[in-house]
């Protein structure tokens, strides 16, 4: 896939309106042509929120220079001293969050190496947190840490009745791996998040190599969200990043949103409770 080409259903429109949102493991962007080309890709494709993870961009005085580009915000969560020292430095995610949409953010938090939320205050009350997570694979003490602070970004959100995204490369194959399911997977689906691969049960592989396949990627949502997010597709860019992943794009309609009406007492059992707009 070239850079020219689009995603089928990422044309432009506007951004109050449908915000595509994406995630995608990029297996390094500290090649400068390889994150331009990248960036511009997600550019030229519309999506506005995009999660980026084995990232290898360590914690540095330059570089928020280097990440610089005419598009997009970027948020991240670098590996620190610390974290390399805990694994590898392939670590690290970012979120590349569209320009037009930036004046929206009211908070960012990260966790170094694993994890960074953004938290969007949109118009009509839209509150959301955005969760991007890179969870190591072979380190048990970071992984619980990352667990950990996931759960508490989560919690809060949900005092707060923010609506919650969490995607990233979770290492984990929810369904190859069912026998010992990941700690967050229990977590999320306890407080009703919901893994879009699996609700709209998609079985293409989102990771691939020398004949090895699993669904390590994917984007869980709040319970409320499925009525205005589309089925996730399934997107190879291997010509743009070299990675063995597949991007995961969904679109968020955000003119769909879910209202809550209050019925009269003795018509109750006749008036919807929620209703599309």
């Amino acid at each position: 896939m070239t850079v020219e080409e689009r995603i089928p259903g990422c044309e432009n429109q506007n951004f109050l309106d449908r915000l595509h949102i994406g995630t995608h493991n990029v297996q390094g962007i500290n090649v400068a042509l390889k994150y331009r080309n990248w960036i511009e890709y997600c550019n030229k494709n519309e999506i506005h929120i995009i999660s980026m993870t084995e990232t290898k961009i360590a914690e540095s005085s330059n570089y928020k220079l280097y990440l610089a580009n005419p598009y997009y915000d970027v948020y991240t969560a670098n590996s620190n001293d610390e974290v390399i020292n805990k694994q590898e430095s392939s670590m690290g995610t970012m979120i590349a969050v569209k320009k037009t949409i930036q004046p929206f953010i009211h908070n960012i938090m990260s966790s170094p190496g694993t994890a960074v939320a953004i938290d969007f205050f949109f118009p009509l009350n839209q509150r959301i947190r955005i969760i991007s997570v890179y969870m190591p694979n072979n380190n048990n003490e970071l992984k619980q840490a990352t667990c950990k602070k996931i759960k508490e970004w989560m919690r809060q959100a949900m005092t707060k009745n923010y609506e919650i995204i969490i995607l990233g490369d979770f290492n984990h194959d929810r369904v190859r791996d069912r026998k010992k399911p990941m700690m967050l997977f229990n977590e999320m689906e306890q407080v009703g998040m919901v893994s879009l691969m699996k609700y709209f049960d998609k079985k293409e592989e989102t990771w691939s190599r020398e004949g090895k396949k699993s669904q390590i990627d994917d984007i869980y949502v709040s319970n409320n969200m499925l009525i205005v997010i589309t089925a996730p597709k399934i997107v190879n860019v291997e010509e743009i990043t070299n990675s063995d992943h597949r991007m995961i794009v969904t679109e968020w309609q955000m003119n769909a949103r879910v209202k809550k009406y209050r019925a009269k007492k003795e018509k109750a059992a006749n008036l919807p409770v929620w209703r599309n707009e």
